[in-house]
């Protein structure tokens, strides 16, 4: 599982600048809508460092930022959400008892 999560990482991330990434913090943080390519969308807040708020398929999921080589990736509640810059995302389901999810599906979100 973790040699498929590095190859995703990898293609992921390849040709992605190097510097952190940027986010709102305090409550009045905005929310950027990530379009998917399966046709889903993610809106996003990011309330503080190591918290992101998305809501996917309905639902609203609370997610808090774990372990990555690069970009920023937050878990929880049956999710990973994987960034790189404001601009680029994925969405994977992460089972039960898993540190990494498989590849997911690409979003986008409009250049701020």
């Amino acid at each position: 599982m973790r040699v498929a999560s590095a190859v995703f990482a990898a293609i992921f991330l390849v040709g992605a600048p190097a510097a952190s990434q940027p986010r709102p913090s305090g409550s009045t943080a905005s929310v950027t809508l990530y379009t998917c390519r399966d046709g889903a969308t993610v809106r996003a807040r990011y309330p503080d460092a190591v918290t992101a708020v998305i809501r996917y398929r309905g639902r609203i999921h609370r997610l808090k930022s774990a372990t990555s080589a690069d970009g920023v990736r937050y878990v929880g509640d049956g999710l990973q959400w994987w960034t790189k810059g404001l601009t680029r995302g994925a969405i994977s389901p992460l089972p039960a008892g898993e540190t990494y999810a498989r590849p997911g599906v690409e979003c986008v979100a409009p250049k701020p």
